[in-house]
């Protein structure tokens, strides 16, 4: 293990840096490149690997430093001055740092960087999710079905892999015709966040050098182990990791050509190794209900929960749309979304607080409502108020009891969603 302090900035970006500088990123994907890496704090943004140093940057020995702004937010890949750029919010770090976890994590984000500069289309419409209709039999078939992925993958006779991989195709479509369209939510989580973890495994395994059947087990675990509904859409991403190993063992030079395909990863799997169907009946049991009830339980007390702030109750009263928000951190309960991290409206007002929006009809990211919390007190503008840290919204104000209601004529802007943070 390569470990550092937290709070050496500087060693751990250069580090980073360095790792970046001697490894070939074709070995952990065809065509993949390096991108810029920035790494910041509440105040400064510490950046390397960069090709044209951003406006406002300037450069301390192999570092450029400049003002944190506010599109950094989160772990995640923005665009810095033309250039995809992934970046980490150092505060969030442990108080030691294992740099290899961290550079694999890095390569995970740089693989996004990558899926956006070469024009990837098989993005997961996050809004698919709240479609889902989760019940016993439902949840019985996928833990089955992943089970059966993992064995796959660590099966080395070739004839009983390819029954292994039957079993995991046969469960899945009969799995698909349950919930219907709505299962291209982990097609496509699968094909944009599961190779970015497949190339995670890689650099982390070839930084540690230890065995790759030893580091694909420890992945193994997340992908058998996390059942619980709140780590769904994570879930998924081990789902595809698995597919793409298997497709290392059986399917010559499947990266380039899946890229050209333009078919989801799980579509491309099914595409490119020999099954046959099975007959499979699922197995409903206590651990299943229970799995069920707990997430029942969790959505009504986070909802609660999000009640219980000493601080100021803001409700805007409108028609606004979700446009940047955290699709890995939302819980969905009787029309509503608790947003547990942030959410930006209309490319304009970001809230880095919880948030709870209310929506009408089908589509979750058109919201009639956002209700929120804040500590500072709001000061009244003409026409309109003024939030510390989001801005100004213009429209009737009226006072209540925990804070104030905003209610708007019009929407502020008539825009489609274009898509949400990767995360």
């Amino acid at each position: 293990m390569n470990i550092v302090e937290k709070n050496d900035k500087r060693e751990i970006i250069l580090k980073l840096n360095d790792k970046v500088k001697k490894n070939d990123f074709n070995y952990y994907w065809h065509g993949f490149k390096s991108f810029p890496i920035a790494l910041y704090n509440s105040s400064e943004v510490y950046l390397v690997n960069y090709k044209d140093l951003p406006e406002g940057y300037y450069v301390d020995g192999n570092v450029a430093i400049g003002k944190r702004t506010e599109e950094f937010s989160q772990d995640t890949v923005i665009n810095l001055g033309g250039q995809y750029t992934v970046i980490c919010n150092i505060d969030t770090l442990t108080e030691v740092v294992d740099l290899d976890k961290l550079y694999s994590e890095v390569v995970h984000e740089m693989f996004h960087s990558h899926q956006l500069e070469t024009g990837e289309s098989r993005f997961p419409n996050e809004a698919l999710y709240f479609t889902y209709k989760f019940t016993s039999e439902f949840l019985a078939l996928r833990i089955k079905e992943r089970e059966y992925l993992l064995k796959a993958a660590f099966e080395d006779d070739e004839i009983k892999k390819k029954e292994l991989i039957s079993y995991f195709i046969s469960i899945r479509e009969l799995r698909k015709n349950i919930i219907g369209k709505s299962i291209n939510y982990e097609y496509g989580i699968e094909s944009i966040e599961g190779t970015a973890t497949y190339v995670e495994y890689k650099a982390f395994q070839r930084e540690n050098d230890l065995p790759p059947k030893y580091v694909i087990a420890k992945y193994g675990e997340k992908l058998i182990q996390s059942n619980d509904l709140k780590h769904f859409r994570t879930s998924c991403h081990f789902s595809g990791m698995f597919m793409a190993l298997i497709m290392d063992s059986m399917c010559e030079d499947w990266q380039k050509i899946y890229d050209d395909s333009k078919l989801y990863l799980y579509h491309y799997f099914k595409k490119q190794i020999e099954w046959a169907q099975k007959d499979v009946t699922p197995q409903i049991n206590a651990y299943i209900n229970y799995i069920l009830r707990n997430y029942d339980d969790l959505g009504k007390k986070e909802i609660t929960s999000f009640y219980i702030n000493a601080g100021y109750n803001i409700i805007l009263d409108g028609k606004f749309s979700i446009t940047q928000f955290d699709p890995a951190n939302i819980i969905g309960l009787d029309g509503r979304l608790l947003h547990k991290n942030f959410v930006k409206l209309n490319n304009k007002y970001l809230i880095n607080e919880k948030v709870i929006t209310t929506h009408d009809g089908d589509n979750v990211l058109n919201a009639t409502s956002v209700e929120f919390f804040v500590q500072d007190e709001p000061i009244m503008i003409e026409g309109g108020i003024y939030i510390q840290g989001i801005g100004e919204f213009k429209g009737k104000v009226i006072p209540t009891n925990k804070g104030y209601i905003i209610k708007f004529k019009q929407p502020f802007v008539d825009i489609a969603v274009k898509g949400s943070n990767l995360k």
